[in-house]
């Protein structure tokens, strides 16, 4: 339990430099996101071929129930991929990442109603004071128009669909190897966004040549070491206690964006950030305790 929790903090880690590289890219937000998995999948095809007897048998022993939800939870990851870079487009960053921070909300509730799941007192109070915290972070960024409006239900639609993408992992996991659960993901978010580029009459390419080493970032820190590490940890860390510990990418984020593009952190984004880290101890803390 201690190493999973481990992994998972390093994962937050990772996936928390995913706003730095889309901010660097000036790639439309459908092309980033579909040449982020797409190089995800080149990068695990060595090892894919090494294994590739391990996993057909694997693949084989899945029913028509597992296929469809692996296949739906990629098209979950695709979409939530599409609306949160959209987002960006219409609304603040700090609106944004907030917005796809309230996933616990979604995930409680989901949590509770598919799996029967019930979340003990000090659950619930780490994930307010962490969802509290997020909102902190980004209280004075929220804007009044109808185009920041559309950027925010974007945003939280995305916090949505990645609350499903992690609870059919929670389900589907345990029953397939990470490495043969993130292939079939990814490959089915990489072909679905394709469709999306098309639909969208963009250009399938880096609009610069720049872009593709911000794409090759994306695929290696935030996905590779970011989700995949995740999907490891989500047989031994519940999906519940997974969205509460996401919250953390906003603590992250904020310092990347002062190292990086020197923007600068007041007051509230402090305070904000230590509740965040406090909620997900209590929510580490419960978890620890339910397993004991």
């Amino acid at each position: 339990m201690v190493r999973a929790w481990i992994v998972v903090c390093l994962a937050v880690f990772f996936i928390s430099t995913s706003a730095i590289w889309v901010r660097l890219s000036v790639s439309s937000p459908a092309v980033t996101a579909m040449y982020r998995l797409f190089f995800a999948v080149v990068f695990m095809l060595p090892y894919v071929h090494r294994k590739r007897a391990e996993l057909l048998r694997s693949f084989r022993s899945l029913g028509r129930r597992d296929w469809f939800l692996l296949v739906l939870s990629g098209i979950c990851l695709a979409v939530h991929f599409e609306l949160w870079f959209l987002s960006l487009e219409f609304t603040s960053i700090a609106s944004s990442v907030v917005l796809v921070t309230l996933q616990p909300l979604f995930t409680f509730v989901g949590v509770m109603l598919v799996f029967k799941e019930r979340l003990r007192p000090l659950m619930w109070v780490g994930g307010t004071v962490a969802i509290i915290g997020a909102m902190m972070i980004s209280w004075g960024d929220f804007a009044l128009s109808a185009r920041a409006f559309i950027g925010d239900m974007m945003a939280l639609l995305a916090a949505f669909f990645i609350s499903v993408y992690f609870m059919i992992g929670q389900s589907v996991r345990a029953r397939l190897s990470v490495t043969g659960y993130t292939l079939v993901l990814y490959s089915v978010a990489t072909i679905v966004l394709f469709f999306i580029v098309v639909l969208e009459g963009e250009k399938p390419f880096a609009a610069t040549p720049v872009d593709w080493l911000y794409f090759i970032a994306l695929a290696t820190f935030p996905t590779l070491l970011g989700h995949t590490l995740l999907n490891w940890a989500i047989v031994w860390v519940k999906a519940s206690s997974i969205s509460v510990a996401i919250l953390g990418e906003a603590v992250w984020a904020a310092l990347l964006a002062f190292l990086v593009f020197g923007e600068t952190l007041s007051l509230s984004q402090w305070i904000g950030g230590g509740l965040i880290l406090l909620g997900i101890a209590l929510s580490v803390r419960q978890t620890y305790e339910a397993n004991r």
